[in-house]
C-alpha cells in the first residue's frame, strides 16, 4: 500500500499550542507534522521539510 502524507509546519512561539496541533494530526494518522518556534528556525524547516501547508502565529 502507498501511503501519501501530507507535510505541516507549524510556526508558534507558544510550545502547548505547538504540541495541540501536533497531537491533533497525530490522531489523523496521514499527517507528519514539524514545529518551529520562531521565523528563522521556520525558514530553515521550510526548505528543508517542504510543507504542504505552514499553520503560522502572526
Amino acid at each position: 500500500m502507498n501511503r501519501t502524507f501530507f507535510k505541516i509546519l507549524v510556526v508558534d512561539q507558544d510550545q502547548a499550542i505547538q504540541n495541540l496541533i501536533r497531537r491533533f494530526f497525530r490522531i489523523k494518522k496521514n499527517y507528519q507534522v514539524q514545529c518551529a518556534q520562531d521565523g528563522r528556525t521556520a525558514r530553515v524547516l521550510f526548505e528543508q521539510f517542504n510543507p504542504d501547508l505552514v499553520i503560522l502565529d502572526v
